[in-house]
């Protein structure tokens, strides 16, 4: 074999372990009542298949079974009927499916219901991985309800200090999920009326919240100066309470009244 028969394979090679080769993170089944194709737990299926909406190395992989029950045509038509449920089930997320297989019957020995479904398989480009993990937590939020953001600013300003911005991500990713909510921000200061810098604060945080990709329509700012105190506000740890930001989650154009002290 020659020197450059040789280059060739050690650069086939080479190029062959650079490739992604694809990891299955999850496993999200779609049930389905006997000889029906609408699927039984459609709402589970859309909150779980969401949160992959964040990446766009995801790749889906559909795989539809029925149970024994009835011939083998008749099995497998259903199975195509399942797999286009399961199809819609993921254009309500964006997200679409790059392989889809119908099985058609399965034995089970776990019984004729755990057969019944459509196996929602997703892959991620093996460097994208730790990306996804990495990823903060969506929180679970109380519609009508203030509460307080954990972020701080520098001393007098509305420059946030580095250790703020994952707390706004979790604000982010829980309007990116939820495209029907949007908030309120109530910026709040200490020690003095401060109207602009609380409105500033505020507004600094919905700006980060554009700069992601989500409408300004969706996010009304206050600014409240020291007008609602959460405590005397004498002391430096009860100061350092009532500089802060509160966020509240709402359905549409629902409006909420905050009570000004």
């Amino acid at each position: 074999m020659n020197r450059l028969s040789c280059f060739f394979i050690l650069f086939a090679f080479a190029s062959a372990a650079q490739i992604s080769r694809p990891v299955r993170i999850d496993s999200i089944p779609a049930f389905f009542e006997n000889g029906k194709w609408q699927v039984q737990n459609s709402d589970a299926v859309v909150k779980l298949i969401k949160k992959y909406e964040r990446s766009t190395e995801v790749s889906i992989q559909l795989i539809a079974y029925t149970d024994t029950v009835g011939t083998a045509d008749y099995n497998k038509a259903l199975a195509d009927l399942r797999l286009k449920s399961a199809e819609k089930l993921l254009s309500a997320s964006a997200i679409t499916a790059t392989e889809k297989v119908s099985f058609g019957e399965l034995e089970s020995a776990a019984g004729l219901s755990s057969s019944r479904r459509v196996d929602i398989l997703v892959y991620i480009r093996e460097e994208q991985q730790q990306i996804v993990a990495s990823q903060p937590e969506l929180r679970e939020v109380e519609l009508n309800k203030i509460s307080i953001l954990a972020i701080e600013f520098e001393n007098g300003t509305d420059n946030l200090r580095d250790y703020s911005y994952k707390e706004i991500d979790k604000v982010f990713f829980v309007l990116l999920d939820h495209p029907d909510y949007n908030i309120e921000l109530h910026g709040h200061v200490c020690c003095g009326p401060g109207t602009p810098l609380s409105l500033a604060r505020a507004i600094r945080v919905k700006t980060i919240l554009i700069r992601k990709g989500i409408s300004g329509d969706r996010i009304e700012t206050f600014g409240h100066g020291n007008t609602q105190p959460l405590n005397a506000d004498k002391t430096e740890a009860e100061q350092k309470v009532n500089r802060r930001v509160e966020v509240l989650y709402k359905k549409g154009d629902s409006e909420v009244e905050i009570e000004e002290e």
